[in-house]
């Protein structure tokens, strides 16, 4: 599809960056491999693990799925980043709209105990996207 030359590196679990009798899946998964004639590898960095980031993960990826429901008084663009699951992410739709809750722990994490995978994976791409990169210089008015 010739999307390889314009990927960036994203984000993976953490545990994957861990060395376990000596093989570090990270390193075998970043390995380059022949594609179409050409050396290609896939780069991963690994999730942010600071506390409190699982909290405001589930928060911005509520915060995105409520952003893309229409508001009646507007029609422009939408202002905000929005999440959009596409009809053939199967595994997503079946299993992330009906993740519970850890009422017992913390209500504003999931119940890590159910099958979560794919959410963390949304959630790491989420709180990875959400990073503001770049620089720059602010000019104008102090207050």
């Amino acid at each position: 599809m010739g999307i390889h030359d314009r990927c960036g590196a994203g984000p993976a679990d953490a545990s994957i960056f861990k060395t376990e009798n000596g093989v570090c899946y990270a390193k075998e998964l970043m390995r380059p491999q022949q594609v179409n004639g050409k050396k290609r590898h896939l780069t991963f960095v690994s999730s942010n693990s600071a506390p409190g980031t699982r909290k405001l993960g589930w928060g911005l990826m509520r915060e995105r799925f409520l952003a893309i429901v229409p508001d009646p008084d507007h029609h422009g663009p939408r202002e905000f980043p929005g999440m959009f699951i596409l009809s053939r992410c199967a595994q997503f739709r079946r299993t992330v709209p009906v993740l519970p809750r850890d009422m017992d722990k913390d209500p504003d994490d999931v119940d890590t105990t159910t099958e979560d995978h794919i959410g963390d994976e949304s959630r790491y791409m989420v709180v990875f996207s959400a990073v503001k990169r770049g620089s720059g210089r602010l000019s104008g008015v102090a207050c």
